[in-house]
């Protein structure tokens, strides 16, 4: 499959929003025997309208139209029906709002994400590049959203990154730490658990290694009573 250059993602980005009011991503009364129907059925890109992926027992409709991210992709993919075949959706655990991440543009066991919501004023953000989900924690008040990410480094050490989105105002939030504390944000370094402290605060639990790599990683997961730091990160929501 064709990769989108990085820098076409980052345009992505800018793009995302769509000035139509219509929501992206409604809930069917139906379920469909093929989740992607519509866009099979389609001889070319002009035709495509919409995607079907079933959920559980739910169906769930995303507007290509009105999801500029998908829209693109699928208009430089070469093969767009097989590209939304690799598609998946995943509903965040969430007892408030119904949010999902959508996996695209996949390789190699890692894609990109991007957030979906119901709702028409949230359009489609793109949350992470080349990267495979692991997994969502939600704030005490389900304000705010940290999305776990990880990517094999070239010896195969599971590098972690994390996204910490608003679902309220609907934006990424910046992720802050003290002077002395280490970089492991960014894939920089493996990740044991991440749990909400308050609103404002996230704690990251790591492995205790001298270096990030995979001999010191590799003597970590070797010895006995291995040691865990854990580093506190500020979400900045101003």
């Amino acid at each position: 499959m064709r990769k989108i250059p990085a820098f076409f993602l980052l345009f992505f980005i800018i793009t995302a929003c769509s000035d139509d009011n219509e929501e992206a991503i409604t809930k069917a009364d139906y379920i469909s025997e093929d989740p992607v129907n519509a866009a099979e059925n389609a001889k070319d890109m002009d035709a495509l309208e919409y995607i079907e992926f079933q959920h559980n027992e739910e169906q769930i409709i995303v507007d290509i139209s009105k999801t500029p991210i998908l829209h693109e992709f699928l208009r430089m993919h070469q093969h767009p029906q097989q590209a939304i075949r690799k598609m998946k959706l995943e509903k965040l655990e969430l007892s408030l709002q119904d949010i999902y991440t959508l996996s695209f543009s996949c390789g190699n066991e890692s894609c990109s994400y991007i957030l979906l919501h119901q709702n028409q004023n949230k359009q489609a953000s793109l949350v992470a590049d080349m990267a495979r989900f692991v997994s969502s924690y939600s704030s005490p008040d389900e304000s705010k959203v940290a999305l776990h990410f990880i990517r094999h480094g070239a010896e195969t050490i599971p590098l972690s990154s994390l996204v910490v989105f608003d679902i309220v105002e609907w934006k990424p939030l910046s992720i802050t730490k003290g002077e002395t504390a280490p970089n492991i944000l960014n894939y920089s370094w493996p990740f044991l658990s991440v749990e909400w402290l308050d609103e404002k605060n996230i704690a990251i639990a790591i492995p205790d290694l001298i270096e990030p790599n995979k001999e010191s990683y590799d003597e970590w997961t070797m010895a006995e009573g291995n040691s865990v730091n854990t580093i506190v990160f500020q979400i900045e929501t101003e």
